[in-house]
Order: structure tokens, then C-alpha cells, then sequence
């Protein structure tokens, strides 16, 4: 039981970041008007993402 509820709240931590930050860039690009914006936006999504992997192999790494 233990188990199940360890994989079910790895996967809530890993899916929820994609579950929102994937719309958001599907969608705001198209209030954004400037390019330079748009591009900045998207570095940031981006960074978040990354960071999100990086901690997961972070904690992933200290169970081992």
C-alpha cells in the first residue's frame, strides 16, 4: 500500500508542472502582442520546466 501511494504522489509531482504550464503557452502567445515578450515568455515556461526536472532528479538522486 505504502508503494502505491508513493507512485501515486510521484506522479501528481511530475504531471501537474506540464498540466499547467503546457496550456499556458498554447494560449497566452496569443495576448501577447510583442515579439519580444512572447519570446521572453517562453524562456521562462521553459527555465520552469527544466527546473522542475532538475529538482525531481535532485530528490530522486538523495533516495537512492
Amino acid at each position: 500500500l505504502q508503494g502505491v501511494v508513493y507512485a501515486v504522489s510521484f506522479g501528481i509531482g511530475t504531471v501537474f508542472p506540464v498540466m499547467i504550464l503546457g496550456p499556458l503557452v498554447g494560449l497566452l502567445p496569443e495576448k501577447i502582442k510583442s515579439p519580444k515578450h512572447l519570446r521572453a515568455f517562453r524562456v521562462v515556461c521553459g527555465l520552469i520546466l527544466i527546473l522542475f526536472g532538475l529538482q525531481l532528479l535532485y530528490s530522486i538522486w538523495h533516495l537512492l
